[in-house]
């Protein structure tokens, strides 16, 4: 998912003036998440946490309307 792309341009990069130090490591979890809760029911949304220096910020999209919702505190 591109947050730049929705607007939010401190998202990810160098230095501590972005949300996300790229200069240091993070910890990228993805989740899918289905209509059914199996592996194999319709996806309906895929959630992203960014976790740096006991932060965790999170990035959801719900692919069942395509429309991104971004939580980033």
């Amino acid at each position: 998912m591109q947050s730049y792309r929705l607007g939010v341009e401190n998202f990810w990069g160098p230095g501590s003036s972005f949300q996300i130090d790229s200069t240091k490591p993070v910890q990228v979890t993805t989740q899918f998440i289905t209509s059914d809760g199996t592996d194999s029911g319709k996806l309906v949304s895929v959630k992203q946490f960014y976790t740096q220096n006991g932060n965790c910020l999170l990035y959801t999209s719900d692919a069942a309307d395509d429309t991104p919702c971004v939580d980033l505190g």
